[in-house]
């Protein structure tokens, strides 16, 4: 079933993201404070913040394309904006849920496995080959999550 592209880009976009930047602001909060309460809370930050700002990143690239509808861009600002917060907040999980170095790696496998499955679909829908769109984004997500680790390290040393 292909999602109509409004939906698509939305979707795309705001799942992709959510991840991405969410993953690595928990694990840089978790491995620099060492505090589920500030991991939790930048989650929760994110999830609201974050995606607010995507949702209208994406509706002025819709915007400025002359291409679309009023109607199918309000479709990708809404569509961005549930899918960053929703992944967003299924982050705050683990964190009730286990110690917090355990719910930094159970949500690090989280996040690969929602990348993996969402990337292999987005690959399916556009032709392309699996292995190249999700190695692509497994590649932007492990770049994140890495640099997040070093700062929280370094700044955690002062």
């Amino acid at each position: 079933m292909r999602l109509p592209h409004s939906f698509q880009v939305g979707l795309s976009f705001g799942l992709n993201s959510a991840v991405i930047t969410t993953l690595a602001l928990m694990i840089g909060l978790a491995y620099g404070s060492g505090s589920k309460a500030i991991a939790i809370g930048g989650v929760l930050i994110v999830a609201i913040a974050d995606a607010l700002s995507d949702a209208l990143g994406i509706h002025l690239s819709e915007e400025s394309e002359n291409r679309h509808t009023d109607k199918e861009i309000w479709q990708a600002t809404f569509s961005t904006f549930f899918a960053k917060f929703i992944v967003a907040v299924t982050f705050v999980i683990p964190l009730f849920l286990f110690p917090l170095l355990m719910a930094a790696w159970i949500n690090i496998l989280w996040g690969i496995a929602l990348l993996f499955i969402f990337n292999i679909y987005l690959a399916h829908q556009e032709g392309k080959n699996p292995l190249g769109v999700v190695g692509e984004h497994m590649a932007v997500g492990a770049l994140a999550v890495g640099v997040s680790i070093l700062l929280a390290r370094m700044i955690s040393s002062f």
